[in-house]
């Protein structure tokens, strides 16, 4: 996660590859290489990685959460249907998690 926050992605997607090899069904590290790709705007790569995170444990709320930022980002891009899938996997996220997440409930708002 270190190699992420500071912005050394490929580095960070390595490691994520290399420590999947050795724990191939943990859905916390198919999620952290997912955001990475995302930050460096590999989204098919990011996808495929949250979708095998949700394979997965297909009840980890923070792979929800992740791909609303994904699709919301998508949005902001002009995807077509993206502010739709960011809502759902928002709400998905809010009532699992937190129901009155400001934050959260604000971006919903704005999708």
């Amino acid at each position: 996660r270190l190699l992420h926050d500071l912005g050394d992605l490929t580095s960070a997607t390595e490691a994520y590859s290399s420590a999947l090899a050795l724990a191939p069904g943990d859905s916390a590290l198919l999620r952290n290489l997912g955001a990475a790709y995302h930050a460096g705007g590999q989204h098919q790569m990011a996808f495929a990685s949250y979708q095998q995170a949700l394979t997965v444990r297909a009840t980890d709320a923070l792979v929800y959460l992740r791909l609303a930022l994904f699709y919301e980002d998508l949005a902001d891009r002009d995807w077509k249907d993206a502010a739709g899938h960011a809502a759902r996997c928002l709400r998905h996220y809010l009532d699992r998690v937190d129901r009155a997440d400001a934050g959260l409930l604000t971006r919903l708002g704005n999708l």
